[in-house]
Parts: structure tokens; sequence; C-alpha cells
């Protein structure tokens, strides 16, 4: 409420959205089951979930794969520091 009286838009907690989501994936599986909706129906009703989830990997991925090459270059560079202290000597 206090949200509301500070003219914020109230937001919901991760683990509320993730039990919403949850019931709507499960509410489509049981209607797969019972062949109320077609499998395009199914992946429709929870392509919002799956998206959301791609999404957070692909970030995960593309931070991690950042950081691989940051680790890279500097190992090069340390790598060329020391060969060029050996030469100097």
């Amino acid at each position: 409420m206090s949200q509301l009286n500070d003219g914020l838009t109230p937001t919901r907690t991760a683990r509320v959205k993730f039990m919403n989501n949850s019931f709507k994936i499960k509410s489509s599986q049981d209607k797969l089951d019972l062949e109320l909706i077609t499998i395009k129906g199914f992946l429709l009703r929870c392509s919002h979930s799956v998206s959301g989830y791609e999404a957070r990997m692909r970030n995960w991925t593309t931070l991690v794969h950042r950081r691989c090459l940051a680790e890279n270059r500097h190992e090069a560079r340390a790598a060329d520091n020391r060969m060029n202290n050996q030469s100097e000597e």
C-alpha cells in the first residue's frame, strides 16, 4: 500500500511471479493432457515464461563470455610483458 500512497507502481516479488508462471504452466499442461488444447496452444500459453527464462540465460551467457574474453586479454598481456622483460635482460 505504501507504494500506491507514494505514487509508485505496485510490484510483486519474484516468488509470486514464479508461482503464477508455475500455475499457468501446470494448468496448461493439464489441459494439454486432456486434449482440451493443442500443442501449439500450450506453447502459446507458456511462451511468456520460457521467453523470460531464455532472455535471462542469454544475458548470463553473454556476461560469462565477456568475462572470459577479458581474462584472456589480461593473460595475453601478462605473457607479453613477461616475454618483453626476459628479452631485455
